[in-house]
């Protein structure tokens, strides 16, 4: 599934999930990349862990964060800019 995150100007950033991973009712891996111009610019893996009704997040598997309780935003801001969300393909 891809998300875009369009900027005021219309520009956008897509953000590909490319793999899922289940390795456990507790632990899933998401392989996703962004891509910028047609281009792939960042490709990254990300670990999420379920304990005690909480999440958390691993980019190494090893050190994890606690990722706190939120709804499918509909915005998000970037250092200077804010974009819109959108969920899907175009």
């Amino acid at each position: 599934m891809r998300t875009y995150l369009i900027d005021e100007e219309k520009n956008d950033v897509i953000i590909d999930l490319t793999k899922v991973i289940n390795h456990s009712s507790e632990l899933v891996e998401f392989h996703y990349q962004t891509i910028t111009d047609n281009k792939v610019d960042h490709k990254n893996i990300v670990y999420i862990r379920k304990l005690c009704g909480q999440f958390f997040a691993s980019n190494d598997n090893k050190s994890w964060r606690k990722v706190p309780k939120q709804d499918l935003p509909r915005k998000v801001l970037n250092v200077n800019k804010v974009y819109d969300v959108y969920r899907g393909y175009k």
